[in-house]
Order: structure tokens, then C-alpha cells, then sequence
């Protein structure tokens, strides 16, 4: 069994999100929140999801929730109860995150890019993962006690940014910003410290 001790009950709302409306705007749903048990240095013992998609006509909720989750689930009798009760309502995911936090999850949606984009244009997504590689490496150099959270933080910020597409090989190229990053890690491995991912 799963030890849960010092963990909280957390969620995230994909549509709130700085990162939601690209990550959704090729999905197959129309909105997502996961949740589980998350720990204090900033990982999850268990996470599921509830995502929304379009059937006959309505915007229809599903849960998911893999195997290596299901005792996370198990420490939810209360939400499962609550969930009975709105069998086949169709609840909204805003209904949902708002259900949620009754029962006493953390709303944890990052609601504020965490790259400064300051103008109204989207930053490009090679720019952000760049931008989140550079901060990885950064954290890698530092004390890697204090590293655990900000490697946690930066590797969901890439995998939501990169989101379930792939980059085709005649795509997008990532050459300049891969040498960037690798003259970066040089820079740190030669103690130069703290270096900007601009020059």
C-alpha cells in the first residue's frame, strides 16, 4: 500500500490554465481536471482525471483513472458519493472544480505563465520550452535538495506545453535553441553561474 502521509488532495483545470486553450484547441475534449494526492515537494502519490467531451449532442463528463491510481481513488469515498449524486447530470467542469474544492481539494491551476509573456502576443511554443529546458538545467546545478520541486514544476510545464502532439521530422527546428541549452549546461558545469538563455 501507498503511503499518503503529509500529501494534500489537489487539482488542476486545464481551461484555467495559462497553457489551457493551445492544449485544447486540437483535443478531442473540451476540457479537462485532474486531481489526486499530490506531495509536499511538489510530485503525486495518485492522480486521475475527468475530462469533457461533446456526445450526442451534450458536453458529457468521463472519468479516468489508470491502475497505478486506483488507491489514490480509494481515499475518495467522499467524492465518489458526491459523484453518485449527480449520476447522469452532466456537471460542468467549472460545477466539478467547484464540487472539488468543497470536499476539500487545493485548487493548484497555474493561472500565470511562468515566462513573463508581458505582450499580447503568444510567446512560440519552442520559445517556452527553451525557456523551461534553460530553468531544468538551472535547478540540476543547484542543490539538488533544493532542485526536487522546480524539476517537478519545469518537466509538467514541458509536458503540458508539448501537450500528446509530436513534432514531424521536416517540422519545426529546434537546432538553435538545442545549442542555446547545451552551451548553457557547459556554462554551469564550468561554474560561471546563473546565465541568461538570451545570449
Amino acid at each position: 500500500m501507498k503511503d499518503h502521509k503529509d500529501d494534500f488532495r489537489g487539482f488542476y483545470h486545464l481551461s484555467e490554465a495559462w497553457y489551457g486553450p493551445s492544449n485544447l484547441q486540437n483535443s478531442k475534449y473540451t476540457d479537462e481536471v485532474n486531481f489526486g494526492v499530490f506531495c509536499p515537494d511538489g510530485g503525486t502519490s495518485g492522480e486521475m482525471g475527468v475530462k469533457w467531451r461533446e456526445l450526442g449532442g451534450k458536453n458529457v463528463p468521463e472519468l479516468t483513472c489508470f491502475s497505478d491510481a486506483w488507491h489514490t481513488l480509494a481515499q475518495f469515498p467522499d467524492l465518489i458519493e458526491a459523484m453518485g449524486d449527480l449520476d447522469d447530470t452532466d456537471p460542468t467542469s467549472k460545477q466539478f472544480c467547484a464540487l472539488l474544492m468543497q470536499l476539500g481539494f487545493k485548487d493548484l491551476t497555474p493561472r500565470e505563465n511562468p515566462y513573463g509573456n508581458t505582450d499580447s502576443r503568444k510567446p512560440r511554443r519552442e520559445i517556452l520550452l527553451e525557456n523551461a529546458l534553460v530553468h531544468l538545467v538551472d535547478a540540476l546545478a543547484s542543490d539538488p535538495l533544493e532542485a526536487t520541486c522546480e524539476v517537478q514544476n519545469q518537466l509538467n510545464n514541458a509536458k503540458q506545453l508539448l501537450g500528446r502532439r509530436s513534432i514531424p521530422d521536416g517540422g519545426r527546428k529546434f537546432d538553435g535553441a538545442v545549442d542555446r541549452i547545451i552551451a548553457h549546461t557547459d556554462r554551469h558545469l564550468k561554474g560561471e553561474g546563473n546565465v541568461s538563455s538570451n545570449d
